[in-house]
């Protein structure tokens, strides 16, 4: 796994979340109970494609929470609970 830096900002959108790290910008979006789909990249943009995914409109899925801590970020459905650290570093 490789380093992308400390968390520099995220924000709640539609389906999920994204945000900026100190060398790499990402994405979370919950597209069901049981699909999370996390996107990091060090480039300036996403190249938006998925071979898994078969369509590339945004989630609708609603059936989620969002919970922020000091050192992470946990999104969770009926099915998962994904924890994102946020501190030292994201991962």
């Amino acid at each position: 796994m490789s380093n992308i830096g400390a968390l520099k900002s995220v924000h709640k959108v539609i389906g999920g979340i994204e945000g900026r790290t100190e060398k790499a910008i990402f994405y979370i979006r919950i597209y069901a109970p049981q699909i999370i789909r996390v996107s990091v990249t060090k480039n300036n943009s996403f190249r938006d494609f998925s071979y898994t995914l078969t369509n590339d409109k945004l989630p609708e899925f609603k059936d989620y929470t969002i919970t922020e801590h000091t050192d992470k970020i946990v999104l969770s459905t009926t099915l998962i609970n994904a924890e994102i650290v946020t501190k030292p570093a994201f991962r």
